[in-house]
């Protein structure tokens, strides 16, 4: 009785196993994984090492989806210009600098006491606050850029008087072939996708809504601009030769990737005729299109998710601003979503958190500490209802079950995932601004 039963429940487990929902599943779950621990932890924050059959595991499994190098490099840029784009500040320095360059310029053209269009968190802003960010950001591109050496009157008075946002995506719906190589004399422009965050909701035209539309071709415009500018990657985040590899060959993996998903499907089915075959092959592929397109979707969903602004001011609200584009800064000068509220909120919150493996719901402790492996500031179950991933990886991890925790950046003063001191004093200014637009 015993062994039938224990039969039974095998059979059960096997009909679950080799069901195409299940197929699918695993075939969206691994390069989930690596794109959230290979990508993100270790590569991007260095706060988990994975040991090395591990890596190579991720590396394999996750082969036909995201390029490591350039994955960590966009989001080493997304962390040191979170939500904004420190172009038209530098631009406003340089031009400064120019017209005390020549007097007879700068008697031309007075200089005003505030600027537009600089940065959505602060429409107006006080020109020394702006040149203060410039000369902060200029340090990051240092060497990298040659300021423009000659202005005309259309282009001084655009600057020093337009009010037209600057920050804006000049590409909202991507664009390749405007990438260029920059040369041996690259302008401010040319050097453009390293001065800003690269998938942000309030930089682009249409807010939340344009980033979901049009995550993969704002991605694939900076991944191209590192491509064929590959001097301006850091060393460190140089690909290894087994990425190097997988990008080289990346077109014939994605075809193995769907031929070895259809071979599944027909060795799973077990079909008895040609025909009863070329059914299960082309339903594994279709299993693997289908894995990839969510995998897709669901990097839309959490770069418009993430950082789409204020969640705490009605559904209303909210819904005229998805429709309009708007994003609503927070109290903090910052967009990194965070739901907070009721019971039901919470338990709202911790589903998100589980199905986006702790990105869109954590940006706002990740942002902050973004060497933490779980993103929450709590412990115990409530740090687990927050983080569920991200708490299970942590501790593995200091169990040193397939990861150890890494050391993160040691030998460098300041680390490259933290915000820019640029992004910094744009911060405070974005918290002024919003203590006085909300007084009573």
């Amino acid at each position: 009785m015993r062994k039938d039963g224990m039969t039974k429940t095998t059979e059960r487990l096997w009909t679950v196993a080799k069901h195409p929902v299940t197929q699918g599943a695993v075939e969206l779950g691994t390069p989930l994984l690596k794109t959230t621990i290979l990508d993100h932890r270790f590569r991007t924050h260095d706060s988990v090492i994975p040991g090395r059959w591990t890596r190579l595991a991720l590396e394999v499994m996750g082969a036909p989806f995201t390029d490591t190098s350039r994955w960590a490099m966009l989001h080493l840029d997304h962390h040191s210009c979170t939500d904004a784009d420190l172009r038209p500040a530098i631009e406003l320095h340089d031009l400064i600098e120019w017209l005390q360059g020549h007097p007879e310029e700068f008697a031309r053209h007075p200089l005003p006491e505030t600027v537009y269009g600089i940065d959505p968190g602060v429409p107006e802003m006080a020109l020394d606050d702006a040149v203060a960010v410039g000369a902060l950001a200029r340090q990051l591109v240092e060497g990298k850029y040659l300021p423009q050496q000659h202005y005309t009157t259309e282009e001084v008075e655009r600057i020093l008087r337009g009010r037209q946002p600057r920050y804006l995506y000049e590409e909202p719906s991507g664009n390749k072939a405007a990438v260029k190589a920059v040369g041996s004399e690259p302008s401010l422009y040319d050097i453009r996708f390293m001065l800003r965050d690269p998938h942000s909701p309030v930089l682009h035209p249409d807010g939340v809504r344009g980033v979901l539309f049009h995550n993969l071709q704002l991605y694939d415009d900076a991944v191209t601009f590192y491509n064929r500018n590959e001097e301006l990657v850091p060393e460190f985040l140089r690909r290894t030769p087994t990425e190097e590899f997988i990008e080289k060959h990346k077109k014939a993996i994605r075809l193995g990737a769907t031929a070895l998903s259809a071979a599944t499907r027909v060795a799973l089915d077990r079909p008895k005729s040609p025909e009863e075959a070329a059914k299960s092959a082309l339903l594994g592929a279709g299993i693997f299109a289908t894995a990839s397109g969510i995998l897709i979707a669901g990097s839309a969903i959490v770069n418009a998710g993430g950082h789409a602004g204020d969640m705490n001011i009605g559904l209303k609200q909210l819904g005229y601003n998805f429709l309009d584009g708007t994003v609503a800064m927070k109290p903090d000068g910052t967009y990194s979503m965070k739901l907070k509220g009721s019971w039901a909120v919470k338990q709202f919150a911790s589903a998100v958190s589980l199905g986006t493996l702790d990105e869109v719901n954590g940006q706002e402790i990740h942002h902050i500490n973004p060497w933490r492996v779980a993103y929450t500031d709590k412990t115990g179950f409530e740090g687990f209802r927050e983080a569920p991933f991200g708490t299970v990886v942590d501790q593995m991890a200091r169990r040193g079950i397939l990861f150890t925790l890494g050391p993160g950046y040691p030998d460098r003063e300041r680390r490259p995932d933290m915000p820019s001191e640029a992004l910094e004093y744009l911060t405070v200014l974005r918290q002024r601004e919003y203590a006085r637009s909300h007084s009573p």
